[in-house]
């Protein structure tokens, strides 16, 4: 309790410890209280590596999921996260919205210079630029 008091947006995983059975129904009281994770003593080395990589995979799946709320709106992150299919299009008067990837960019940015690279990129977001300011379209980065 007083970890996730002093540090309330902390996404630091919590494993309880306990050397009896009894103490299970503590433990699931402190879990409700902001423990992530319960093993028995003597703690076996291969479930404390479990249960650790099994933490960070959560730790890492909540951080993309907080990535993609701040560039998506809930309802496609719903359907990326269900894998609904690979292109999500909605109607919605007056309202367009595009995603654009650069295809083969981790290959082509690993065999050219940097000054190369952000060249290309400039290029494309001048493009890109060029033409919201032609139609008179609101931008959202």
């Amino acid at each position: 309790k007083e970890i996730r008091r002093l540090y309330p947006s902390a996404t630091l995983p919590v494993t309880l410890c306990s050397t009896h059975d009894d103490d299970l129904i503590l433990s699931l009281e402190d879990a409700v209280d902001g423990a992530t994770d319960y093993l028995f003593k003597p703690v076996c080395p291969r479930s404390l590596k479990a249960s650790i990589v099994h933490q960070l995979n959560i730790s890492r799946l909540q951080r993309r999921g907080q990535l993609l709320k701040t560039i998506l709106p809930n309802s496609v992150i719903d359907r990326v996260q269900v894998g609904v299919p690979k292109m999500i299009s909605d109607n919605l008067p007056r309202v367009t919205v595009i995603f654009s990837d650069i295809v083969n960019f981790t290959r082509h940015s690993a065999s050219n210079s940097t000054l190369d690279v952000m060249r290309v990129l400039h290029s494309m977001f001048s493009m890109f630029d060029l033409l919201t300011s032609t139609h008179g379209v609101f931008k959202v980065e």
